[in-house]
């Protein structure tokens, strides 16, 4: 989505657009090496997570009928709190405070590993790094204003 210039025309020919989700922006080694993602200055997985979302928050602004929807997924920590609840809605307010979407709640389910590439942990807005976290999907939706 960061790096395909097609992708918001195709999508406004068909539209407007009713949903869009941005699901699992993990990453891989080469990532560095992209030109998109160098230009941009991201550094590390997070910022890499965070450029893919905004893209997506940017995007689905541009591109959604009012009323559409975005769902943004990732594992993350399990929110069993309210305090971790408002933590990730702070942290996609912030992403969205740029558009016109505006964040109305987030559902969750549990994620189990499989034999593949690890779940790395990144901090939330209030920077905390929880020791041995619980990790769920956790999917957060917004509505096109």
């Amino acid at each position: 989505m960061a790096n395909d210039p097609f992708l918001e025309g195709a999508l406004k020919e068909w539209g407007p657009i009713d949903a869009v989700t941005v699901w699992l922006t993990g990453t891989h080694v080469a990532r560095p090496h992209h030109v998109t993602v160098r230009s941009a200055g991201v550094s590390s997985d997070a910022e890499h997570r965070l450029f893919v979302q905004n893209t997506g928050y940017e995007l689905a602004d541009r591109v959604l009928r009012p009323g559409g929807w975005l769902q943004v997924c990732d594992r993350g920590e399990t929110p069993t709190t309210g305090a971790l609840v408002e933590d990730v809605l702070a942290a996609h307010r912030d992403q969205a405070s740029v558009t016109s979407l505006v964040v109305q709640g987030l559902e969750h389910r549990p994620y189990e590993q499989s034999d593949g590439v690890g779940m790395v942990v990144s901090l939330g807005t209030s920077g905390r790094l929880p020791e041995r976290p619980e990790r769920s999907f956790v999917a957060v939706r917004s509505e096109k204003r």
